[in-house]
């Protein structure tokens, strides 16, 4: 079989994408949050913003859990 007709091997790479684009979230998000304790603006709740923060970091460890777990199959 090759790697490409693998299922699990696809299913790593949509994982990884997805880990991909959530540590891209995660990045601009603490960049945000690091301005904004800079410079601080009355509109924008940084409490609002590390919950945001800490539901990425969530995700992002859920998706490596599951990596982790596809990744078992291949081998």
């Amino acid at each position: 079989m090759s790697a490409l007709a693998n299922p699990y091997v696809l299913k790593i790479h949509e994982l990884n994408k997805e880990l991909y684009r959530l540590k891209i979230e995660k990045s601009v998000i603490e960049y945000d949050l690091n301005e904004y304790k800079c410079c601080p603006v009355p509109t924008v709740c940084l409490d609002l913003i590390k919950q945001d923060l800490q539901k990425v970091i969530n995700q992002i460890k859920d998706i490596e859990v599951q990596i982790l777990k596809v990744s078992k199959f291949i081998r």
